[in-house]
């Protein structure tokens, strides 16, 4: 009775986390106050999109541009995991056929993105040069308003934290800037003046089981997995992503698009989120 009943359990919750992995993201909305910045400015923050016939087919992806489109962003920034990462992928996606559908984000400040642990620098960085995608390697870029500054992926040479920390010192200066990354870990060892650094990789947990939580990854990753930290001088926004690595399940983790307005500095106001 007790192995019927386990076994029981374990169809559900194979089930739930199969239909969490393909459900419609959810739309977060955060307002953050950047010290600089002239006026309201709207981004779109992506993350491990993690192409995938099982559960990310360009069709999927298809869908969630025409939804980022629809939030009207002024700028949109995607933190890494083009491709699969499954324990088995059969056929395979291309990132060409990956990258396709992201060609028709529209965004009058442009479209940017950073590498993940699953992206292929060499072969990235060829097929990025052939879209409208900016792809920044340890470099920045001045959209107008402010400066974006990536970083490579930690599991890419040379180590990236060098290069992202020299963009930031090397930006523009007199301008806000913005940092971003795959690995969130990155934020433990920024250096200058960025105020908001956005990153993604931990799935908001993937599979967060009842009284066992997620994976552990370290206390950093473990303490961040999703959302808006305060932490120290700049904040650190934390997307759960919309694809998935490993398998093809998500559980109380689901993916989400993430909509921050950027707002001029003004004492009186607090930074905040509306989900």
């Amino acid at each position: 009775m007790i192995w019927r009943l386990a076994a029981l359990a374990a169809i559900f919750t194979l089930m739930l986390g199969l239909a969490g992995a393909v459900v419609d993201p959810q739309i977060t909305k955060y307002t953050i106050e950047i010290k600089g910045l002239k006026k309201h400015l709207r981004l779109v923050h992506l993350s491990d999109i993690h192409a995938s016939w099982q559960d990310m087919p360009p069709r999927r992806i298809a869908r969630v541009v025409k939804t980022v489109n629809f939030q009207n962003p002024d700028l949109i920034l995607i933190t890494g995991d083009f491709m699969g990462g499954k324990l088995w992928e059969y056929p395979g996606i291309r990132m060409e056929a990956a990258l396709a559908p992201l060609e028709d984000l529209k965004a009058p400040l442009g479209v940017l993105a950073v590498m993940g642990n699953h992206d292929n620098r060499l072969w990235s960085e060829r097929v990025f040069a052939r879209t409208s995608i900016k792809l920044l390697v340890g470099s920045w870029i001045d959209v107008g308003p402010l400066v974006v500054a990536g970083a490579g992926s930690a599991a890419n040479l040379p180590p990236p934290l060098y290069g992202l920390n020299n963009a930031i010192a090397d930006a523009t200066p007199g301008k806000p800037i913005i940092s971003m990354s795959h690995e969130l870990e990155t934020f433990q060892y920024l250096s200058g003046p960025s105020q908001l650094h956005l990153s993604g990789h931990s799935h908001g947990g993937q599979v967060m089981l009842p009284f066992i939580g997620g994976k552990r990854v370290n206390a950093f990753h473990d303490a961040h997995r999703r959302g808006l930290y305060r932490i120290g001088v700049r904040w650190l926004l934390v997307s759960a992503g919309l694809g998935t690595s490993i398998v093809p399940l998500r559980i109380n983790a689901p993916p989400e698009i993430v909509v921050i307005d950027l707002v001029p500095y003004s004492t009186g106001k607090k930074s905040g989120t509306e989900r």
